[in-house]
């Protein structure tokens, strides 16, 4: 191999991992968005990022729809300090994107003080350049 054809190919190299970087930064950004969008109870936002035919399955077993989530985000019983999701990594192949990391949940909820520690998995999927919650799953870890 030639030296031009080396740094052809250290070029290419450079920026497929650039673009798998850049991909992985902006589900990790769709993801805070949402995460925001829920503490602020903005359904109409948060609609927008959901996709139509969203699923979770959460720790006991129950399956929550697009409407359900739209309707717990515009709960004005449901009070939270804190909804994040920390240690987050994300493997993208071709528009599919999966997050895995911890969601932290503080708050109140009907003036009742709540506090989890949820192990998630997020798929979500690149729809017209941007990104769409597809499915989730989440697993209580610590609950005081």
């Amino acid at each position: 191999m030639n030296v031009i054809n080396l740094f052809t190919a250290i070029g290419l190299l450079f920026l497929i991992a650039t673009d798998s970087r850049d991909l992985k930064q902006k589900v990790i950004e769709a993801d805070r968005q949402l995460n925001r969008f829920i503490v602020e109870h903005k359904v109409n936002e948060a609609n927008s990022i959901y996709s139509d035919d969203f699923i979770l399955t959460t720790s006991s077993g129950k399956v929550k729809l697009k409407p359900d989530m739209l309707n717990e985000i515009g709960l004005a019983d449901l009070q939270f300090e804190i909804n994040e999701t920390t240690d987050a990594v994300v493997r993208v192949l071709n528009n599919t994107a999966v997050l895995t990391g911890t969601l932290h949940q503080k708050g109140l909820y009907k003036q009742k003080p709540f506090d989890s520690k949820l192990s998630v998995t997020d798929t979500w999927v690149l729809v017209n350049d941007s990104w769409k919650l597809l499915a989730g799953h989440a697993t209580i870890i610590k609950q005081p």
